[in-house]
């Protein structure tokens, strides 16, 4: 299955742009301040999964790891971030959530219920990691959640991106 196309338009691009909230997360713009440093790592060694993420992600924006995100990636992705520090999380959790509003996330399955997922297990496994950024995540979700189409998210394979969303919101404004 491919993009949803009509006209040549792609509708899912056309519908991030008009929804209140999408841009670009804010560590696209402050990256180079916030990079996770040696003090953030702290403690990566304890798991084999959080040990590659730092290979692949130490010292690198935002805008540099979008290359490690899509085509069976993601998944890889949401189980290292789901184990990796605190501030690691939370500083990269931006990459997945600009990831998923790219074009390159269309017809992607893969990387927005991992997405979801992610944030879901997080919240539950350190809760107020999510919650603290909630906000921040909430117009992701909400663009996850009104465009499962969008993902070609069968139903009865990864369930209901609306429903999802408000097991997160629940978690977060609890």
């Amino acid at each position: 299955m491919g993009v949803i196309r009509t006209g040549g338009t792609n509708r899912c691009a056309v519908r991030r742009a008009l929804m209140p909230g999408i841009r670009q997360p804010v560590s696209f713009v402050e990256s180079e301040d916030r990079i996770p440093g040696k003090a953030e790592w702290d403690g990566y060694e304890a798991d084999l999964d959080v040990i590659h993420l730092h290979e692949i992600f130490f010292g690198k924006s935002v805008e540099q790891v979008q290359e490690y995100f899509g085509e069976g990636h993601s998944i890889e992705r949401m189980d290292e971030l789901l184990f990796a520090p605190r501030a690691v999380f939370q500083y990269y959790v931006d990459a997945f959530a600009a990831f998923v509003i790219s074009d390159r996330a269309a017809g992607d399955a893969d990387s927005a219920s991992p997405f979801l997922s992610l944030l879901e297990a997080r919240e539950q496994r350190d809760p107020g990691s999510v919650k603290a950024i909630y906000e921040s995540l909430a117009p992701y979700i909400q663009f996850i959640a009104e465009n499962q189409t969008c993902f070609n998210a069968d139903l009865a394979i990864y369930g209901d991106f609306k429903v999802r969303a408000c097991e997160i919101e629940s978690l977060c404004r609890s």
